[in-house]
């Protein structure tokens, strides 16, 4: 957007101005002059819908926050605000109406959620110094808010919002969720090892008698 607004600037600024006032009394510059303001126009409507996208996706910001600094039990409890205020967004957001989109947003949305749950089971130490049943609770903590992600885009999608326009809210579920499937189906493995772990330290502190 800085960009943009910095390339508008040169645009408007009085030496540009002056310059095409000049070139434009010139029959030999007309082809220039009009490729020049196809571009213009083009770079007007480029900052437009630059700083339509800052402002919806701004109001986005309260829900994203628990992205980067939540527990996966907190992501969980913001899902049904968060998908709703996606469905309202992308009907006033014109960069949002593209389903591609729309789609890569819902891919950062799953990765930045893998990539907290990576950092919630990391935060007391290494994986295997931690205490088995905590890292366990851990684990079904962030295979819950993958299910519940799913749960509630389908719930948002056959939604309706009441309001006088509206767009359908279905995407490639494959490609938004592919990766947490794969990152969920890793963490059962994990928690696999840590119950076996779990039930030999529990026989291993039981004393047998005649042993």
């Amino acid at each position: 957007l800085a960009h943009l607004n910095g390339l508008h600037e040169q645009f408007e600024s009085t030496e540009t101005v002056m310059l095409i006032s000049i070139l434009t009394k010139n029959p030999g510059y007309f082809s220039m002059i009009e490729s020049w303001h196809e571009v213009e126009d083009r770079l007007r409507e480029a900052v437009a819908e630059a700083n339509d996208n800052v402002k919806h996706l701004t109001s986005l910001n309260r829900h994203f926050e628990v992205l980067y600094t939540g527990t996966p039990q907190l992501i969980s409890e913001e899902l049904s605000f968060m998908f709703s205020k996606l469905k309202i967004v992308r009907v006033m957001s014109k960069y949002l109406q593209d389903r591609t989109n729309m789609t890569g947003l819902l891919v950062k949305i799953t990765n930045q959620m893998i990539g907290r749950c990576r950092d919630y089971l990391n935060e007391s130490g290494d994986i295997w110094g931690q205490d088995p049943a905590a890292f366990i609770a851990k684990v079904e903590e962030c295979l819950q808010l993958n299910h519940q992600c799913q749960v509630q885009y389908r719930t948002t999608k056959h939604e309706r919002t009441g309001a006088l326009k509206e767009l359908p809210f279905i995407f490639d579920e494959d490609t938004i969720f592919a990766k947490f499937q794969h990152f969920s189906a890793d963490l059962r493995k994990l928690a696999e090892i840590f119950k076996a772990k779990l039930q030999f330290d529990t026989l291993a502190s039981q004393s047998i008698p005649g042993l």
